[in-house]
């Protein structure tokens, strides 16, 4: 039921029409298709974080189906995981993703010990994603994704470092300077 509720509301509340258009005349830039699918998977991020927000809002009964759904598609072993995760100091793309996802989908606690780096990272993309939250327009939130998608590449690019459940590895395509790092 909560996955029903979820994909219905994305049908009426998330951008319907070409994403790639409407980022490419707001930010006045073109991010070829690997990048943009990049782009794509942390606006799904950001988006999912506005439906389920929305939808619990409007009940708590909503809210608790969706809660229910998060956590059976999870897996128990995560919390652990994600504490050995943040204790790292250097961070790439996917590592950062997975203990976003984590967070703010996934209802997993924030780790109380956690390196300095991963602490910063987390307070902005938790800020971002509270301001996309709150936000209604729909170029408004592209262009929070668009600055959050900005922020997550300059850090190192590579797969993460500990394997996390299948729901939270990143499904991106990889980066461009991914593959330039692989031919070399």
């Amino acid at each position: 039921v909560g996955l029903a509720l979820h994909e219905g509301a994305h049908a009426v509340c998330s951008p319907q029409d070409d994403l790639h258009t409407r980022l490419q005349k707001l930010e006045k830039t073109f991010l070829p298709s690997q990048e943009f699918s990049s782009f794509k998977h942390i606006m799904d991020v950001l988006e999912d974080n506005y439906i389920d927000q929305r939808l619990s809002s409007e009940s708590v009964a909503k809210a608790e189906y969706i809660r229910i759904t998060r956590q059976y598609l999870l897996g128990e072993k995560t919390q652990a995981l994600l504490e050995s995760l943040c204790k790292l100091d250097s961070l790439t793309f996917d590592d950062m993703l997975g203990i976003w996802i984590a967070i703010t989908l996934y209802g997993q606690q924030v780790p109380p010990d956690m390196s300095p780096a991963v602490r910063s990272h987390l307070v902005y993309l938790l800020r971002e994603t509270a301001d996309y939250i709150g936000v209604r327009k729909q170029d408004r939130r592209i262009k929070i994704a668009y600055r959050v998608y900005k922020y997550l590449l300059a850090l190192p690019s590579g797969k993460t470092q500990i394997q996390l459940p299948p729901r939270l590895q990143p499904q991106q395509a990889p980066l461009p300077r991914q593959e330039k790092e692989d031919t070399e």
